[in-house]
């Protein structure tokens, strides 16, 4: 079976055993290519310092037949540092990222619904102001209910779009205790999570206010 490592922002394929085996038989004994293809930078260069040795070639030779021979769930477990169960979410610790293994079925269908997601979102023409990034999208109330409508499942739809027709209800009667002054807002979209995003308000306080009253 095929694997692909899905990493959030960042599409990772993985190391191939059948490349290796070919790399280590072919060019690894003069170059030691295929310990470079495995992240094994050190060792590679050891095998270029002594291809005159023909100790290089010989390894090679013997690393070929073992991994022609491994199985892929043992290789994918010593290089690709994939669990014997592929699906099992892990966290990355030197960048404390969730990776998730999945076939490669899984990640290209996982891909098709995220271009189908950006297409449908594109149909929306965003609210913009100066203090945003060019990235940032924000939605009036209908263009987020027309949004929702489009892509949420029938069994949660109604739920959210009650979620943010409260929301909206009570952004739009906020009025700061201090100046008594409503909050200019919009909608953005967080993930897989509609949120409310402030435009312009009067003071801190104001915003302060109004997500307790969120919350509640």
């Amino acid at each position: 079976m095929q694997y692909k490592a899905l990493k959030i922002n960042n599409l990772t394929i993985m190391k191939n055993k059948t490349t290796t085996a070919l790399l280590a038989l072919f060019l690894g004994g003069i170059f030691g290519v295929h310990k470079f293809y495995l992240g094994k930078i050190w060792q590679g260069v050891l095998y270029i310092l002594f291809n005159w040795t023909l100790i290089p070639f010989i390894i090679s030779i013997i690393e070929f037949f073992i991994f022609i021979t491994m199985s892929d769930e043992k290789f994918n477990i010593k290089y690709n540092s994939l669990q014997s169960h592929s699906n099992k979410i892990q966290k990355e610790s030197n960048e404390n990222i969730t990776i998730k293994y999945v076939t490669l079925e899984e990640a290209e269908k996982h891909e098709k619904e995220l271009q189908e997601l950006k297409k449908i979102v594109e149909q929306y023409k965003p609210i913009t102001n100066d203090e945003l990034d060019d990235d940032d999208f924000t939605y009036t109330y209908d263009e987020i209910i027309a949004f929702v409508d489009s892509v949420v499942k029938e069994e949660s739809k109604e739920r959210q779009k009650a979620e943010i027709t409260r929301q909206n209800e009570i952004v739009k009667s906020h009025k700061c205790s201090i100046h008594n002054k409503p909050i200019n807002y919009a909608f953005k979209i967080e993930g897989l999570s509609v949120e409310v995003h402030i435009i312009e308000k009067c003071c801190e306080q104001s915003s302060i206010e109004l997500m307790k009253k969120l919350r509640n």
